[in-house]
C-alpha cells in the first residue's frame, strides 16, 4: 500500500469510515481497559475525546516520505504502538479530570405557555412563553449554572454561599447567591433587561458590569454594549406569571412581540411612523383579541385591519 493511501486510512478512521478490520485496533483497546480489575468506564463524549487525541498523535507519527520501501505493516505497527503508548493518558484520564463538553438538560415553552420548574437546589425558575432554557445536568453537584439561550425568566433562587447562582445569555452574565430576580432576552428585542426584587444581583459583561438592589433595573444595550440602571417597580416586571403584562413606555417592537408570544397575534406597522409609537397599557392573557386591539388602536388614535394571517395598525 502507498503512503497515500495509509493517509487515507487514517482520514477514514478521522472521520468515522474505517470498517472493521480498521476500527478494531482501536476498540479493542478501549475493550482491553475495561477488561481490567479496576474498570473505567467511557461515556461518548469522552471516547470522542480520546479517539480526537490518539488521531493527532498518529498524524504526528514519523513517517519519512524518502522511504516509501518500508513495508505498509511496519507503519501500521508504529502506529498502534502510539495508540498502546497513549493508554498511560486514558488511564490517568479521570483523575487529571480532562475538560469534556458539559451536558445540559432542555426547557422550553411554547407561543402562550408559561412553565415552573423547580431546580435540584430547590431553586424555581418561572418561563415565560416562547423562551429556551438549559440547565447544567450536573447543576446541583457542580456549578449551579442556568443558559437563558431565547425568553423570559423570573428567577427565586435558594441561598448557597459557596455556589453562587449564574445565568448566562450571550455575553451577559446574571450572578446572585441568595435572590429573585427577572431576565428578559428575547431575540426580537435589542436590549437584554434584569430586573431585581429581592437581593443583590451582578450583571456582567466583556467590558463593563454593573450592581442590582431591589426595584432597580438594568438594560443591556448590544449595540454598543453599555448599560443603564434605572428604578422599576418590580411587581409590575413579574406581573407575566400571574398572566398579566404591564407595559410601560415600549416601543412597536416590544409590543409585537407581546402580541405574538401570548395571543399568536402577527401584529405589523402600516408606516415608519408606526414604528415610533410607545405604548403603557395593562394587558391580560384572557382578553378577547378584539378588545386587545381595540385598546392598543385608541393610545394613538390608530386603525387596524387584518390581512390573511397578521394585523395592520395605521
Amino acid at each position: 500500500m502507498e503512503q497515500s493511501k495509509f493517509k487515507e486510512l487514517l482520514d477514514r478512521f478521522t472521520k468515522g469510515k474505517a470498517n472493521e478490520t480498521e476500527s478494531a485496533l482501536v476498540d479493542a483497546w478501549y475493550k482491553s481497559y475495561q477488561a481490567n480489575e479496576d474498570e473505567i468506564s467511557i461515556n461518548e463524549v469522552e471516547k470522542t475525546a480520546i479517539k480526537q487525541y490518539l488521531t493527532s498523535k498518529i498524524k504526528q507519527s514519523p513517517i519519512n516520505p524518502n522511504k516509501s520501501i518500508i513495508p505498509i505493516y511496519y507503519r501500521i505497527a508504529a502506529a498502534i504502538a502510539i495508540i498502546f503508548t497513549a493508554g498511560i493518558v486514558f488511564q490517568n484520564w479521570k483523575s487529571k479530570k480532562l475538560e469534556t463538553p458539559a451536558s445540559y438538560n432542555l426547557v422550553s415553552t411554547k407561543l402562550g405557555q408559561i412553565k415552573k420548574v423547580t431546580l435540584p437546589d430547590s431553586s424555581i425558575v418561572w418561563l415565560n412563553a416562547n423562551s429556551v432554557m438549559r440547565v447544567n445536568s450536573n447543576f446541583e453537584a457542580g456549578s449551579r449554572e442556568i443558559f437563558l439561550d431565547e425568553g423570559e425568566a423570573f428567577f427565586k433562587v435558594t441561598k448557597n454561599p459557596k455556589k453562587p447562582f449564574i445565568v448566562q445569555h450571550n455575553e451577559v452574565s446574571v450572578k446572585v447567591l441568595g435572590t429573585s430576580f427577572n431576565v428578559k432576552a428575547y431575540k426580537n428585542l435589542p436590549d437584554l433587561k434584569v430586573a431585581v426584587s429581592t437581593g443583590k444581583v451582578q450583571v456582567k459583561s466583556e467590558k463593563n458590569a454593573v450592581l442590582l438592589y431591589p426595584k432597580q433595573e438594568a438594560v443591556y444595550h448590544s449595540s454598543n454594549k453599555s448599560f443603564e440602571t434605572h428604578q422599576v417597580n418590580d411587581n409590575e416586571v413579574s406581573l407575566w406569571r400571574e398572566g398579566k403584562i404591564y407595559l410601560h413606555q415600549a416601543n412597536f417592537k416590544e409590543l409585537a412581540l407581546i402580541l405574538s408570544n401570548n395571543f399568536k397575534i402577527n401584529l405589523k406597522a402600516a408606516s415608519s411612523a408606526v414604528l415610533q409609537y410607545q405604548f403603557t397599557l395593562n394587558i391580560s392573557t384572557d382578553m378577547k383579541e378584539t378588545e386587545l386591539l381595540k385598546i392598543i388602536s385608541s393610545i394613538h388614535n390608530s386603525k387596524y385591519r387584518k390581512e390573511g394571517n397578521s394585523v395592520i395598525l395605521y
